[in-house]
């Protein structure tokens, strides 16, 4: 792990905790749970949990701290300081700069453990390796559930070795205040806990001379705060570089925006062999992930339309594919398919040690959705009424009226393809947009419950009748990349 800051004054450090193994019987014992239902939750054995609560062994690994914060449900304060007593409890190391390997001779870095395959993302692998070279930050924006964090952590785990001072995963998703951002990122690198306000100018003169990938992940509900401290961390910390995710960019000089796309979906009017159809990304995360839970899943030519069919009406969505194959455990695919083209919002389960928001499709919806200005979300439902896509002067038409002026359509608009809730191809004359399914899904659902469904509807078919719309048209799934 990265040593400790030797300019720091031993008086700002706040005083030692009594011991970890009794903070982590108490946030055991607040949370409610018994040593083998927090060994379940986080994936250790009941054994470990009862060692560390009385002392036992060495300091816990850093993975081990994560999954055990996840399992506990710890946020805010509690996380970091959480994390940041284990780092106390470490002896400090002193290493070269030059030296890029720990003593087992693995790169630096708190990645966790990939439990699955990593499918699909061949393409990106390949061209953003380059550019994370190069660029002091790049962020990864899409839409919840695309793969944004799975993404970036094989990335930063492929290329860690290239930074003498380690590959470090900081985890924001449950971070509620803004002025934790810095606290959390002195936690992840084994700072020790500082006065609140001294936290930036410590971390800035710990990160001043190291090379290091600092991997910031969901940033979306903290963009502000994040923002604002790259661009001081960036500007006096010369080898510092930064992996973002966010489902919209962070706006500052030198970030180098990636949009990822869903994956590559197969035509489901086309005949395709067993063969054919398991070549492309989305079948091919489908297919792995349903034998996973339903290793008698036997695959035909029979059933491949079907799981073509069940890859449409996801969109191509990483997650929800996931949550689709869970499925394959209790229906067959060509039930799945029947199911889906209906509602795509019944996938869900109870997928221990992931974040709540991650565990639906819905509530990953729900959680862009609810960072939506008003406005924002008053367009956003009227746009369901397109079932294929549609121009500006379409949304302008059909969707301004009460809450939003015509000439107010086009900004909105572009506030939602910032945000990742509208997709866009500007790359001919005329730029086209498009909603991922399960998000036009969830809009139409709140154009019903705003009691404006007949009211948008209508006026969406008067809009055809009189041919002024554009025939529907998919917005082109490859990746892109763009200099903010």
């Amino acid at each position: 792990m990265p040593a400790a800051c030797p300019e720091l004054d031993e008086t700002s450090i706040s005083p030692e905790p009594v011991r970890f193994g009794d903070v982590l019987r108490n946030h055991r014992r607040a949370a409610g749970m018994t040593q083998e239902e927090l060994a379940e939750a986080a994936g250790i054995s009941p054994r470990s949990v009862s060692g560390l609560e009385r002392g036992e062994g060495a300091t816990p690994r850093r993975d081990t701290v994560s999954q055990l914060v996840q399992a506990l449900g710890l946020a805010g304060a509690d996380r970091a300081e959480f994390q940041a007593m284990v780092t106390r409890r470490r002896p400090p190391t002193v290493r070269m700069a030059t030296d890029r390997l720990t003593e087992t001779g693995e790169p630096l870095h708190n990645l966790p453990r990939a439990l699955n395959s990593f499918v699909g993302r061949e393409q990106e692998m390949r061209e953003l390796g380059p550019i994370l070279a190069s660029a002091p930050v790049v962020t990864l924006v899409g839409a919840g559930g695309v793969g944004k964090t799975r993404l970036a952590r094989e990335l930063a785990r492929v290329h860690a070795a290239r930074y003498a001072d380690g590959a470090w995963l900081v985890e924001l998703a449950e971070l509620a205040e803004p002025s934790l951002v810095a606290a959390a990122i002195a936690a992840v690198v084994g700072l020790p806990t500082v006065h609140a306000r001294d936290t930036v100018a410590v971390l800035t003169d710990y990160l001043r001379p190291r090379h290091m990938l600092l991997v910031l992940d969901n940033c979306e509900h903290l963009i502000g705060a994040c923002a604002e401290l790259l661009i001081h961390l960036l500007r006096v910390c010369p080898q510092l570089h930064i992996l973002a995710t966010s489902r919209e960019p962070l706006a500052i000089n030198g970030e180098i925006i990636w949009l990822l796309r869903p994956l590559q979906l197969p035509d489901p009017d086309a005949r395709l062999s067993v063969d054919e159809i398991t070549e492309l990304p989305a079948v091919k995360l489908f297919v792995e992930r349903a034998r996973a839970v339903n290793p008698s899943l036997n695959l035909t030519d029979e059933n491949a339309a079907a799981i073509a069919r069940v890859c449409v009406a996801v969109d191509g969505i990483p997650l929800a594919i996931e949550l689709a194959a869970a499925r394959t455990r209790v229906v067959t695919v060509e039930q799945l398919s029947e199911i889906l083209e209906h509602d795509v919002h019944i996938l869900g389960g109870p997928v221990r040690g992931g974040t709540p928001r991650h565990r639906t499709i819905r509530a990953t919806i729900d959680w862009s959705h609810d960072m939506l200005g008003e406005q924002e979300q008053i367009l956003l439902r009227r746009l369901s009424v397109f079932t294929g896509g549609w121009t500006l002067d379409m949304a302008e038409e059909v969707c301004s009226g009460a809450g939003i002026d015509r000439d107010e359509v086009l900004d909105v608009l572009a506030q939602l393809v910032d945000k990742s809730m509208v997709l866009v191809d500007a790359r001919d004359v005329v730029a086209h947009y498009r909603l991922l399914e399960p998000v036009r899904q969830y809009a139409r659902e709140r154009l019903q419950a705003a009691g404006e469904a007949s009211e948008y509807q209508a006026r969406h078919a008067a809009a055809l009748y009189i041919g002024r719309s554009t025939p529907s048209r998919a917005v082109d799934p490859s990746p892109w990349y763009a200099h903010a």
